[in-house]
């Protein structure tokens, strides 16, 4: 390849990325630096330690409800009736690790958190003590340590830019989906296995004060 054409692939590569990194502030998919006014939130548990990861900074709660799949089956609504104005940060699979790192985000960035309502699985305790996933999911610990200088990694990834996009279109072509409801977010979603329909279906009422 000529000189030529290097010094125009990285002329292009330079122009490119400032506007990949303006447009991903912009969006903030993950609502790392504001809460969304330009989309409605997807809350999907495949990326919950992204979302997790942004909510700690930027909703406002006064408890939160952490913990696997179990705690994600509770609603707001009636979390609200144990624990003052809160939020659910599912960590699927979660190791007590990734507990330990999110926990600590919540108190550096909610000085006056009042309840931590923790569901702690007893296969978080498997592996080494500082293992950040139990089934090759990613945790995106950078977003966790309020170190700005590390946002490039969130800023102008491509893999994030995919996520503005979508960000932008889910609400207009899935309007109906029901992980846009902040009440039932990270809710378990359909699954073929009978176990996780028992538990969609069911799980709820076990913890329903009201069906006794």
């Amino acid at each position: 390849m000529s000189e030529k054409k290097w010094i125009k692939y990285w002329f292009l590569f330079l122009m490119i990325i400032p506007i990949i990194g303006l447009f991903n502030y912009i969006i903030d998919p993950f609502q790392q630096y504001r809460q969304a006014k330009l989309y409605k939130v997807y809350y999907n548990s495949s990326f919950s330690r992204y979302l997790n990861s942004g909510m700690i900074k930027t909703y406002n709660y006064d408890s939160i409800a952490i913990g696997s799949s179990m705690i994600a089956n509770f609603k707001i609504d009636e979390l609200k009736t144990i624990i003052e104005n809160p939020i659910k940060l599912r960590i699927s699979n979660g190791s007590a690790y990734e507990y330990f790192i999110t926990l600590n985000s919540v108190l550096e960035n909610n000085k006056n958190i009042k309840t931590i309502f923790l569901g702690l699985d007893v296969f978080s305790f498997s592996g080494k003590i500082d293992r950040l996933n139990y089934n090759n999911m990613d945790f995106p610990k950078y977003l966790y340590d309020n170190n700005i200088f590390n946002d490039f990694k969130y800023l102008v990834s491509f893999d994030i830019l995919k996520e503005s996009l979508k960000s932008l279109f889910r609400s207009y072509y899935y309007s109906n989906d029901p992980k846009f409801d902040f009440n039932t977010m990270y809710f378990l979603e359909a699954s073929n296995n009978g176990v996780d329909l028992l538990l969609e279906k069911n799980l709820y009422k076990l913890f329903n004060k009201n069906s006794y």
